[in-house]
């Protein structure tokens, strides 16, 4: 019994957390997330991308231009050849805080 309590608030915990990832929670800073090892190459691709891409325009691949959810538009196929198929799953974004990371908004 004690068990099962601990694995049910783990579980909360582990799904309170992953909400809150890359600013899920309105202006609160997004928090890098490194996925399963399966997201490696996708992650490490779209982080140099990212890099790119502000390096070149001073300004980040999302729809405003600050930290957020991804426009693969502005990346594709100028500094990724492809959008990750992993994206559909995962919601690959710009982190706010450190500015420039690439990050999870939903657990891979």
């Amino acid at each position: 019994m004690l068990i099962a309590k601990f694995t049910a608030i783990l579980m909360l915990c582990v799904l309170l957390i992953s909400s809150l990832a890359c600013g899920g929670g309105g202006d609160s800073a997004a928090v890098p997330t490194l996925g399963p090892a399966g997201c490696d190459p996708d992650r490490d691709a779209t982080g140099a991308a990212i890099a790119a891409y502000h390096a070149r325009y001073r300004d980040w691949p999302t729809a405003d231009g600050q930290p957020g959810d991804m426009d693969w538009d502005k990346l594709v196929p100028e500094f990724l050849p492809y959008t990750p198929k992993t994206d559909s799953k995962c919601q690959w974004g710009v982190n706010g805080d450190p500015a420039g990371e690439v990050c999870l908004q939903n657990r891979c």
